[in-house]
């Protein structure tokens, strides 16, 4: 599991090197890839 923090014109906002928003899920979706892997 990787965090993934957005920084303003480095992988966030329109003149950004690079394009980070693609890899941000919600809150749901991290407590629903929690539940799915609990037994592992």
């Amino acid at each position: 599991v990787f965090q993934c923090l957005l920084i303003d014109g480095e992988n966030a906002g329109e003149n950004s090197l690079r394009e980070a928003e693609r890899f941000l899920i919600s809150d749901q979706q991290f407590q629903d890839f929690l539940e799915r892997h609990s037994s592992i």
